[in-house]
């Protein structure tokens, strides 16, 4: 496929993925939250996969350390997430939700999900399901 900036796939994806942080964004704040959707990424992933290392959470989430060191600290210091360091090896930390952190998630799911639908309105399911199928063709292309 020849390039061209009106078709590329980095400038769509990256269009999508901003479009739908600031509507998630949008949506918390006349909730009353004040998490943005970098942190939501974290409080979502670790709630499914549980407690992970920073470097677990940055080599998932394709974010720098930087960027994930920051988000931990804010969620910290907010009481969502808690860091300790591994008993194994003491340069690693830890990170996971606490219970205020796991209730955040439940009231954050329903925004989270209601973007989604609004992104995808006038999708049909297969259509809905072919999107997601495609997209994790092409991120697997990419990372492999």
């Amino acid at each position: 496929m020849k390039y061209h900036f009106d078709k590329s796939l980095g400038k769509i994806t990256q269009q999508i993925s901003r479009a739908l942080g600031k509507r998630f964004e949008e949506k918390n704040k006349k909730a009353g939250f004040l998490i943005k959707a970098e942190h939501w990424t974290v409080i979502s992933m670790l709630h499914f996969r549980g407690t992970s290392s920073q470097k677990e959470i940055s080599n998932t989430l394709f974010m720098d350390k930087v960027s994930v060191t920051r988000i931990a600290e804010y969620l910290e210091k907010s009481g969502f997430l808690m860091r300790e360091n591994s008993s194994e090896d003491k340069r690693v930390n830890l990170v996971s939700l606490t219970d205020k952190g796991e209730r955040l998630y439940d009231q954050l799911e329903k925004i989270a999900e209601a973007t989604i639908s609004g992104a995808l309105k006038g999708f049909t399911e297969t259509e809905q399901n072919q999107v997601f199928i495609l997209l994790e063709k092409i991120r697997r292309n990419l990372i492999d």
